[in-house]
């Protein structure tokens, strides 16, 4: 098992079992994450919508991060992999992954119009 050697007082008991939460993220087998998040995919399902207005699901897959914001006007979604969005005009949503390496951003447009 691989651990980080900050995070090993902190997770000693927790890799006896395989897992480890340490900085807000939980990682199996003790693998501590030892650079910046991935975000694998960042989708918006359907990624239009007519002017009328409607509801699209932002999706994502993320490895390594210990918490997520998703913008505009969302915030903190660490622990979620989808959120459903009605937008009234075209807007770009912008997810951020964070660790204690760095962050990582994907972007995606969401298109209302007629």
């Amino acid at each position: 098992m691989k651990h980080h050697p900050v995070h090993a007082s902190r997770c000693a008991l927790a890799l006896v079992v395989g897992l480890c939460a340490c900085g807000g993220g939980i990682y199996v087998d003790g693998n501590v994450p030892t650079t910046v998040p991935t975000i694998s995919s960042f989708t918006a399902v359907p990624a239009a919508l007519d002017a009328g207005g409607g509801t699209s699901t932002l999706a994502w897959t993320v490895l390594d991060a210990d918490s997520l914001s998703l913008q505009p006007g969302v915030g903190n979604v660490t622990g979620l992999t989808s959120w459903h969005v009605s937008p009234t005009a075209t807007t770009t949503y912008t997810l951020t992954a964070y660790n204690a390496f760095g962050t990582k951003s994907a972007s995606v447009t969401l298109t209302v119009g007629p």
